[in-house]
Parts: C-alpha cells; structure tokens; sequence
C-alpha cells in the first residue's frame, strides 16, 4: 500500500531536497568570504615578511664580512667602510638593493671593540668608538657593526607588502644587524735553517759574461766581465762574508736567503705591532732536526732576538719543522679561543725527517689551526707546499728575492681573520 507524506508541501521529490534548508550555504559564504580573504592575505604577507627579514639579514652579513676582512687587511676604516657599502649593494631585499648610509651619524656602519666577557667565556660585547679616534690611533677598532635598514626615511626605503594597505598590514620595515670581529692569534713561525739558506738571494750570472784571453806567456785562459759594477762589488762582498761565515767569523751574508729571511720576519713583526689585535708569536726552526726557539710571546724582540741567534747548517726537514710549529700554539700560552697559525717557509726539499704532508694531515686532524706555507727561491719543493698548504686550509706562497718575501709576510700578518659574532 502506498502512503503520501503528512505534509505533502515538506518534501520535494523533483528535488530530493528538504523544502526548508534550499539556499542555506549562499548567506554562511557570503559572511565566511571576507574572512578567507583576510586569512589568506594575512599568510601571504607574513611569508612575505619573513623573506624580506631573511634576505636583509644575509645582506648585512654579507657587507659586515667585507667590511671586516678589509679593515684587517687594509687597516684603514674608510677602506673598511666602502667594502661593506659595496658588499650591501650587491644583495637585495625583495628585487631592490640594500643601500647603507655610511656617515658616523646614521648608526648604520659602526666600529668598535668587541670583548668576551667571564675570562672569554661570556657573550661579545660591542663598545663603539670615535671614528676620527680610530684614525688618529687614540682608539681601536677590532670588529665592525653593520645595521641594514628597509624603513621609512632609509636610503631604501620600507617593503610594500603584496597586500598592502590590506587589513592592518601597512608597510613593512625590517631592520637587521651584524657585527664582523677579528679575533686574535697565536701564530707559530716556522723557518728553514739549512745549509741552502746562506746561498745568495741573486743570480749573478746574469751581470757577467765570460771570456777568453791569453796572458803574457801565451796561455789561454777565462774571466768574468761584468756588465754591472754594483752587482760585481756586490758578489765580492758576498763571497767575502760567506767566507767569513764559514769560519764562525761574522752572521750569515747581506745577500743570502737567511738575511733576506730575517728582513722579511721583521716587516711581518713591524705589521703586527701596528694592528688592534693581541697577537702572540712563536719561533720554531729546522735543518736536520727541529727546535723550538721561542715559545709564544707577545715581546716580538725576543723572537728577533732569539732568530738573529741562529745559524744555518744541515739538511732540511720540513716535516719536523711543521710538527714543531703545531706543538708551540698548542702548548701554553697558547690561548683556547685565539686563532691557530702556522706559518713554515722553506728553500729547498725535504730530505729529512717525516714527510710534511703526512704531519700536516695528523695536524689537522687533531687541532683546529691554519697552515700557511712560504717557498723561496726555484730549488725549494713548490709542489709538496702547495698540497701542505691546501691540507692546512691555508694559502700557499712563493718568493722569488727578497723583496717578495718582505711581501708576503706583510700579507700574512694583515690577514687577520674574522668571524660573525652578532
């Protein structure tokens, strides 16, 4: 039997739908749309955001490192200051580039001092200093601030967000600091005492010719004409004082490797006096065995001293020499939060002792230091440095005379290394 519905009027069978609910979702979409649209909007502009904050953050490293990689290197804060200027510019925050404003007023590029506190174990610190003191040497400066701005009245001006002015989103204006500190050394000089180091710097042979006569009883015979009297007089000095050498009569010769040596440890110590940092240096030396001359001190007389000291002879092994150097920024006074380098120099090749390349991969494995390597003259083992040199995650060198040498460790001594610590 077939039975109708009580209320014909409540169901619609054309429809399947119950006659009183028809339309219900159209007013809830219409309340819920705006909200939607606001959540979304909301979540695009905090990604939005986030990526601006992000982006002006790895601007700001990048310039503070630039800037502190310079100011070691060059000493000179200008200087300083246009590499950090330039290293901002080449990033950009959402399409547009970082723009610091670098006069001492702005707060945006600031230097100063930064210490640790609790005997080194603490946070850094920054104090900031004067930058005309800073010039005139009444203050130091041994790490750099960087403040990157995208705020109204900066040089780049605020982020205009993809919904801007949506909601209660109006521009955004991140700001962001990093400070790029140099730290200070314990630095381990490792230098070549072999026979070879008296050889002279020059090659005369280039300021003479030889030729043939015949003396007053017809006999042939040879001489050196010299093209150049100052090299020739020098070439007599220096044959006069090798031999005075070798009779333990007088230091080694004005033109040799081991005087040119000695000039070239000396600018090293000369730069290191004028820079902010507190470095310490150590004196160690090789020929056929290795000695540790000095230990680390912050009187760099005393490693002068202690090198005019010494007097070259044997053979030359180098990798005893290196195993020296890591034990002298190893062992007190070593400083446990002081950067580790070994610098080794050598004119000529190993054939003593262990393989510097086997001492210089169990160095690294257990100490946490930066070799660098110095080859002079053309008979010293170039190669074998190199690979000492890229094992130590150091830079290899090589001095061709003196003058190159005095360079070098120029170089060296200004390369002081930097770290992020804000």
């Amino acid at each position: 039997m077939r039975h109708s519905p009580a209320n014909p009027k409540q169901y619609l069978p054309e429809t399947g739908h119950p006659h009183g609910r028809r339309g219900a979702i159209a007013p809830l979409m219409a309340l819920l749309l705006p909200v939607i649209i606001l959540v979304c909007g909301m979540a695009v502009n905090i990604a939005y955001m986030q990526l601006s904050s992000t982006q002006l953050q790895v601007a700001v490293d990048a310039s503070s490192r630039a800037g502190g990689r310079a100011l070691s290197e060059f000493q000179n804060i200008d200087t300083a200051m246009q590499y950090a200027v330039n290293a901002a510019a080449a990033n950009s925050v959402i399409g547009k580039s970082v723009v610091l404003d670098s006069t001492e007023s702005s707060g945006e590029i600031v230097f100063g001092t930064n210490g640790r506190a609790n005997n080194g174990f603490g946070r850094y610190t920054f104090t900031p200093q004067d930058r005309q003191a800073i010039r005139n040497k009444s203050a130091k400066a041994t790490a750099m601030r960087i403040t990157g701005k995208r705020t109204v009245g900066s040089a780049s001006g605020p982020v205009e967000l993809l919904f801007f002015g949506f909601g209660p989103f109006g521009n955004f204006q991140p700001v962001a600091n990093s400070t790029a500190t140099q730290v200070d050394r314990d630095i381990a000089l490792v230098v070549d005492r072999s026979g070879s180091m008296v050889e002279s710097i020059r090659d005369y042979t280039q300021y003479y010719y030889t030729e043939t006569y015949y003396d007053s009883r017809g006999r042939k015979k040879t001489r050196n004409v010299w093209t150049d009297s100052d090299m020739e007089d020098e070439y007599n000095l220096y044959n006069t004082q090798l031999k005075n050498f070798n009779n333990n009569n007088g230091p080694a010769p004005d033109a040799s490797r081991w005087a040119a040596l000695g000039s070239g440890v000396q600018q090293f110590l000369n730069v290191l006096e004028g820079t902010d940092q507190e470095e310490q240096v150590s004196l160690c030396s090789y020929s056929s065995s290795a000695t540790r001359n000095c230990s680390l001190t912050k009187t760099f007389s005393t490693v002068t001293t202690k090198l005019n000291s010494l007097r070259p002879s044997g053979n030359t092994a180098i990798g005893s020499g290196l195993s020296k150097g890591a034990e002298a920024v190893r062992i007190s006074p070593s400083r446990p939060y002081a950067a580790k380098t070994i610098i080794i120099l050598t004119d000529g090749l190993q054939n003593s002792g262990t393989d510097p390349v086997t001492v210089a991969t169990s160095t690294m494995n257990s100490q946490n230091v930066v070799i660098h390597t110095i080859t002079f003259s053309d008979d010293a083992d170039i190669d074998r440095m190199e690979q000492v040199a890229d094992i130590g995650k150091g830079k290899h060198y090589h001095a061709v005379n003196g003058q190159d040498l005095i360079d070098i460790f120029e170089e060296i001594a200004n390369n002081l290394p930097t770290i992020i610590t804000e």
